[in-house]
């Protein structure tokens, strides 16, 4: 069995599933998942997997006992490091060679923040990283019109990257990284039409209007950010930010032809290698 430990938001759950059921089926072993980091009620709603056309199993209290120490005080976090049971943690941010020699028994704990995962099963991903809920509504309406356009999709991520904790690690994308991919993106494609995502919309809306076509996502909220995830999908490019929300979204971009525009800053660390993040042939600006 293959367990899947989950935590933070949709970005990282998709991350942390594809990494763990390819594993799973390198293996032929089954594939669960631990939920427990969503027990805490500031964290509950976080759980974004179950919109999903996933093989959503969980694993069971008496199982996980198996491979983890499921309390996660002081004591626990030493005893774990000197005897982590059947449990492997992520050593850093780069892709770890060593994970498919792990073989069919094992809990994951970590990010896995690298294509190189799960390259091995990208259809059956494709397949599974479905959204269940139909569109309606304007989502709809703005799916037809991304799928009759020479559509980008632009995603920008501000809000939680200005607070304290955020900026010591991660960059915020520059105004000018936009309007530089914007422009590439304006003379690379005929009649381009942009989409604008964002949890900071306001700030977008003042300070990136293209002489093109454009549009402004802002009904969408927290409890549906599947649907922004699924609208970025639909169109025939993508900016992305530093954030494994619009990863997602230009990685499930099925358009052959697609172009993908990426950040070369992610972290503050100039020593973080994103070489195992970035598939082959996307843009670094």
């Amino acid at each position: 069995m293959i367990i899947t430990v989950l935590s933070d938001r949709l970005g990282n759950q998709l991350f942390q599933y594809a990494a763990g059921k390819a594993l799973a089926v390198q293996n032929g072993t089954e594939h669960k998942l631990s939920s427990a980091y969503y027990q805490k009620d500031s964290v509950k709603d976080a759980y974004e997997l179950k919109h999903f056309n996933i093989n959503e199993t969980f694993v069971t209290p008496k199982e996980l006992k198996r491979y983890t120490w499921t309390k996660d005080s002081i004591i626990y976090r030493i005893l774990r490091k000197i005897y982590p049971k059947k449990t492997y943690f992520e050593p850093s941010f780069e892709y770890d060679p060593h994970f498919k020699n792990l073989g069919n028994d094992v809990c994951l704990r970590g990010f896995w923040q690298s294509y190189k995962y799960f390259e091995g099963i990208g259809p059956l991903l494709r397949d599974e990283f479905q959204i269940r809920p139909k569109l309606e509504g304007k989502n709809l309406e703005m799916a037809k019109l991304i799928n009759t356009t020479n559509s980008v999709a632009v995603h920008i991520r501000r809000g939680d990257y200005l607070k304290k904790q955020h900026q010591e690690h991660y960059e915020i994308c520059s105004l000018a990284y936009y309007q530089n991919a914007i422009k590439l993106l304006s003379e690379k494609m005929e009649h381009p039409t942009f989409f604008f995502f964002s949890d900071t919309i306001t700030w977008v809306k003042e300070n990136l209007s293209p002489n093109h076509p454009h549009h402004y996502i802002d009904f969408n909220t927290g409890e549906n950010a599947y649907d922004d995830l699924r609208l970025m999908s639909l169109c025939k490019a993508n900016i992305i930010a530093n954030s494994t929300f619009s990863w997602w979204g230009a990685w499930l971009n099925a358009h052959t032809d697609k172009t993908v525009i990426a950040p070369k800053k992610w972290f503050k660390d100039p020593s973080i290698s994103l070489d195992d993040l970035y598939p082959e042939g996307w843009i670094r600006l």
